[in-house]
């Protein structure tokens, strides 16, 4: 059985050490996105949660509309926030 991953870059994937997502084929209609930091597209990280967030979700809708997919067809999401306690 070969292997047939497609890998999907975005602009932000050459400063990264990952693909931001990656397809068993072409044809496939599942895509699986690895983790979306909440930086700019020069890498920096705001001083604030709300900010990191809002980034992590549009550089997460970045990579879906690469991938051909759209938001409205999103399986599941999982947060992961360090250091974060409610107020």
């Amino acid at each position: 059985m070969t292997s047939n991953i497609i890998t999907i870059d975005t602009a932000l994937s050459a400063t990264s050490y990952h693909a931001a997502a990656a397809a068993a084929s072409s044809a496939s209609e599942l895509v699986h996105i690895s983790g979306q930091p909440g930086t700019n597209i020069n890498g920096e990280v705001p001083d604030d949660y709300i900010s990191q967030i809002e980034l992590a979700l549009l550089n997460l809708r970045k990579v879906i509309l690469i991938s051909g997919c759209k938001v409205e067809v999103i399986l599941s999401l999982r947060f992961y926030i360090v250091g974060f306690w409610s107020r």
